[in-house]
């Protein structure tokens, strides 16, 4: 995750909120993740990210906490 931090920019601007997973798939699974999101009325990111963190939930993974001092279980989901 990155972080970008600069004098005089509010708080809200400075920490960015993403970071990049590249993965390979086989096209039949990317092409099942499109159709899962799209019922779901969420991009592709919000579906995996969304599957993550149940996961997590389920199998009791803690959560790293964020430099913001917020965990990601305190982030709503989308």
């Amino acid at each position: 995750m990155q972080y970008m931090y600069a004098p005089g920019v509010p708080a809200k601007k400075r920490i960015t909120k993403t970071a990049v997973l590249t993965i390979r798939l086989d096209p039949r699974i990317k092409a099942a993740a499109e159709i899962a999101a799209e019922r779901e009325h969420r991009s592709v990111t919000g579906f995996i990210e969304v599957l993550i963190l149940n996961h997590c939930r389920a199998a009791e993974i803690e959560l790293p906490m964020l430099k913001s001092g917020k965990g990601l279980n305190e982030q709503s989901s989308s």
